[in-house]
């Protein structure tokens, strides 16, 4: 009995104290789960592609989504992220053929290219904390609307160059952009909705909004016709 305890006890104390293969570090902040997932320092650093599985949950310890933490994977279709993580890293779904994906309301930065190439992505909703979208960061999916919520400050070149868009509903106009966000969009017509005003209120003629329909290269309409309040 004393015997099989030891063995338990020193087992134990190899788990707690082995070193990460990633960092190298001693830390119980470095585990591989049950698909073969790498963890380092809470951060999804890899799924492995030879994994066949079409879903996934991330785990729920996660604070970051690693670059290209999941790129070219074939046969995932379904991931959700739990509440936790704040960042999607650079190209860290790019080229999977993920179908839906539930994004933490923790989500602050959606990072560059980090949806590039997802050609099974039709729909996506961008959670209501989220303060920057990156270069190129849905290109080529076939995103038909999108909605952005009035926590977004900055949308970067290209983000969602080569979509199916038609409709993009922004909740705010508190936002800067570069020029080609739009660019070669798939419909060539595309409207823009914008929070009702009242009566009295001034239409927005704000110069980086200006500016932003100088760049696009396809006709659009802007509607000021939703209803937003402050519950987002």
């Amino acid at each position: 009995m004393i015997i099989c305890l030891l063995i338990v006890f020193a087992f134990a104390e190899k788990e707690s104290t082995g070193k990460c293969e990633i960092c190298g570090e001693r830390t119980t902040d470095c585990w591989v789960d049950s698909t073969g997932a790498i963890y380092c320092k809470n951060i999804l650093v890899q799924f492995p592609n030879e994994a066949t599985i079409d879903s996934y949950i991330v785990d729920i310890r996660c604070t970051e989504i690693g670059e290209e933490a999941f790129f070219g994977n074939q046969y995932l279709q379904s991931v959700i992220i739990q509440n936790g993580v704040s960042i999607i890293r650079s190209s860290a779904f790019a080229c999977t053929n993920i179908k839906s994906i539930v994004l933490p309301e923790s989500l602050l930065i959606i990072d560059d290219l980090s949806f590039m190439n997802c050609h099974s992505l039709r729909s996506i909703n961008i959670p209501s904390k989220v303060w920057a979208i990156g270069w190129g960061a849905f290109v080529e999916c076939p995103l038909s609307s999108i909605n952005i919520p009035d926590s977004v400050r900055y949308i970067a070149s290209e983000a969602f160059v080569k979509t199916n868009i038609t409709d993009v509903y922004f909740e705010s106009d508190n936002f800067y952009t570069v020029d080609a966000v739009f660019r070669n969009n798939t419909n060539q017509q595309i409207t823009f909705h914008f929070p009702k005003h009242d009566a009295n209120d001034e239409i927005w003629t704000i110069d980086h909004l200006l500016e932003f329909y100088n760049h696009l290269d396809l006709d659009y309409t802007v509607l000021y016709d939703m209803d937003v309040t402050n519950d987002f």
